[in-house]
């Protein structure tokens, strides 16, 4: 989702409204769907509200970053992320196990 949206320019406001309302479905649809599976327990739980404010502090970080940020900064950000994790994940494939 992150690369279609950068691909396609779309501002930033747009960007991150695009992508909290993806995830948000995504997680509607998940989190039943681990209950059922009986993947979501007690210990996940715990981890869960261990954690939570961990969330919430980098909520509100990136809302008053990401209101800050200029277009063209944003933009090379994203990039930079996307480069990353790209890098990150063909690394992690080259383990053999």
């Amino acid at each position: 989702m992150v690369i279609f949206l950068s691909n396609k320019g779309v501002e930033k406001q747009q960007f991150r409204a695009n992508l909290t309302f993806y995830f948000w479905i995504l997680n509607v649809m998940t989190i039943p769907t681990f209950i059922i599976g009986g993947l979501i327990t007690s210990q996940t739980m715990i981890f869960t509200f261990k954690y939570v404010g961990f969330l919430l502090i980098g909520v509100i970080i990136g809302v008053h970053f990401g209101n800050r940020l200029k277009e063209n900064v944003f933009k090379r950000l994203v990039i930079i992320v996307l480069m990353v994790l790209g890098i990150m994940s063909f690394i992690s494939s080259l383990s053999i196990y």
